[in-house]
């Protein structure tokens, strides 16, 4: 009888290691396909190439300078499908930067954009970088370009909070509670000149400072 749990024992432990490095293996070569991928999609970016034509999905290119944000931004049906598909809507565990389903570009006030925090330093992961006062204070670019018409924002306070806690209001209809939510849960203590008549932007990510932590990087178009 010992000798049967024993053998059980190996085989489930060679089960879940064979397994672990089943897993090592199939997400490095899936974040290598998905480098290569978006490389060539800022190719064809770069090179004046209809993407919309490539995915009808496509809204707009993203472009935050001094980090490796720079991808194309697209829209689907729900805020579930782009978690795991790729601009060619091939199943991929980076996913791709994606619109909240509810917005309309160039209509509501506050456009939220969505992306996962890879370990890779893809997709969102360089979010993380405007938890440091130094780099929030120096880099407070971000560019939008639709339709060859390049929008600039200025990023102006960065909130981490759990997820049942962040506001994701896509048209901000109540102003004040807006405001009321940035002064309370922003990690800077600055002032920000914003009104109910700017654009914004946010962006929105996984992080790691507890269960359930997300950041989300605010800015105002200028």
């Amino acid at each position: 009888m010992k000798k049967f749990v024993f053998i059980i024992l190996i085989l489930l432990l060679t089960s879940i290691f064979v397994f672990s490095i089943y897993k090592i293996f199939y997400t490095s070569y899936d974040n290598k396909k998905a480098s290569f991928l978006y490389e060539e999609v800022k190719k064809d970016n770069e090179e004046k190439v209809n993407l919309q034509e490539t995915n009808k999905d496509y809204k707009f290119w993203l472009t935050i300078p001094n980090t490796q944000i720079d991808y194309p931004v697209v829209q689907g049906i729900d805020n579930d499908f782009y978690l795991n598909h790729d601009f060619y809507k091939n199943p991929s565990l980076s996913g791709t930067l994606f619109l909240d389903y509810r917005n309309t570009v160039n209509i509501d006030k506050n456009i939220i954009i969505y992306g996962h925090n890879m370990k890779n330093g893809s997709m969102f992961n360089n979010l993380v970088y405007y938890k440091n006062p130094t780099f929030f204070n120096n880099n407070k670019k971000i560019s939008l370009t639709i339709n060859d018409i390049t929008f600039e924002y200025d990023v102006f306070q960065v909130v981490i909070a759990k997820e049942d806690n962040v506001y994701l209001n896509g048209s901000i209809t109540s102003f004040e509670e807006f405001k009321s939510y940035l002064n309370t849960n922003g990690l800077y203590d600055v002032y920000f000149n914003i009104s109910d008549k700017d654009n914004f932007l946010t962006l929105y990510s996984c992080s790691y400072e507890y269960a359930g932590a997300r950041i989300l990087v605010f800015a105002k178009r200028i």
